[in-house]
């Protein structure tokens, strides 16, 4: 069974939080989310993939 993986991107989308959050004098609103999507073939079937992560920073972590 042969394996291919044709593509892959990357896309970035700034979210705002549903209400800010604190760390000490700090506040975040909003962070990155980041998504990847591959697209390839598994055995002649082609397939899609997608996977996202929202990325705080990292003095909030």
């Amino acid at each position: 069974m042969s394996f291919s993986v044709d593509s892959i991107s990357f896309h970035t989308r700034w979210m705002k939080t549903r209400f800010p959050f604190r760390y000490g004098i700090a506040a975040m609103t909003e962070l990155p989310h980041v998504f990847g999507v591959a697209e390839g073939s598994l055995g002649g079937a082609p397939w899609c993939g997608l996977a996202s992560e929202g990325l705080p920073p990292k003095w909030f972590t």
